[in-house]
């Protein structure tokens, strides 16, 4: 959090965003002082024209100053003929995961 200061943000939802080669995606958080990594929505079969909102409202997650978060997508590059950039370009490839949540105001990085 900005200033160092302890921050929680409860996720109302989340989206994922790779280009052509994207597979699978997964998002996961594991909480200060837990063992267990808990799934933020992941997507075991991904698409490129079907991206959407996750609605994740109900079940209760707060990510909080401290929490480990962890991305994984899972891209398919066989039978290229020529390595892949990562970029802006549809053709190029790229991976990110976005939460929305409340309250607003909270700055934070990764």
């Amino acid at each position: 959090a900005e200033g160092n200061k302890s921050a929680k943000m409860n996720v109302l939802g989340g989206s994922f965003h790779a280009h052509l080669l994207g597979r699978e995606m997964y998002a996961e958080v594991l909480k200060v002082g837990s063992t267990e990594w808990r799934d933020l929505g992941s997507e075991r079969t991904w698409h490129f024209d079907d991206q959407y909102d996750r609605d994740l409202a109900l079940r209760d997650i707060a990510l909080e100053t401290g929490d480990i978060m962890q991305t994984t997508c899972v891209m398919d590059s066989r039978g290229l003929p020529s390595p892949v950039v990562i970029g802006k370009e549809t053709t190029d490839e790229m991976c990110w995961a976005h939460f929305k949540g409340y309250p607003g105001g909270i700055r934070a990085r990764c």
